[in-house]
């Protein structure tokens, strides 16, 4: 299983630390973004085979929603 998200992807990170199934793409150190993303696919295409990838991306909000998941 692979997850991506910048801040989901950051607290993921420290949740699945141990879980060797799950690889987490994309936190706050290494965003993944519409210039990087299609090199990040070919990456993870080139790695696994038949991958089950979850996507998870951000929206636009208030201030008071920062690193809560809706």
């Amino acid at each position: 299983m692979i997850l991506f998200g910048p801040i989901v992807g950051y607290k993921l990170k420290y949740l699945f630390r141990d879980v060797k199934e799950i690889e987490v793409y994309g936190d706050l150190d290494e965003n993944i973004c519409a210039k990087n993303v299609n090199d990040v696919i070919n990456r993870i295409q080139r790695k696994y085979n038949n991958p089950l990838v979850i996507a998870i991306d951000s929206a636009i909000s208030k201030k008071d929603n920062i690193g809560k998941i809706l």
